[in-house]
């Protein structure tokens, strides 16, 4: 949806039920599942992209050299 005005309406339309989760978290998951990778900024420029929530964290010091060995296979 292009409009947020459009997307908010029907976020707060929405009737919820026991076993459906919000709308908006729907989006989310569909933004960062499908649509993130089609957007031309992400596509053209970058051949990966790691997402993080904000509870997640590195165990172990980060290195690059990690992620290019992961890469190769």
């Amino acid at each position: 949806m292009k409009n947020p005005i459009q997307t908010m309406n029907i976020i707060t339309r929405e009737i919820s039920t026991i076993h459906q989760r919000p709308i908006g978290y729907r989006f989310m998951c569909q933004f960062w599942s499908h649509t993130v990778f089609h957007h031309p900024l992400i596509k053209n420029n970058y051949d990966y992209i790691m997402r993080l929530d904000d509870d997640s964290y590195f165990l172990e010091p980060f290195e690059e050299k990690n992620i290019l060995l992961n890469v190769a296979y």
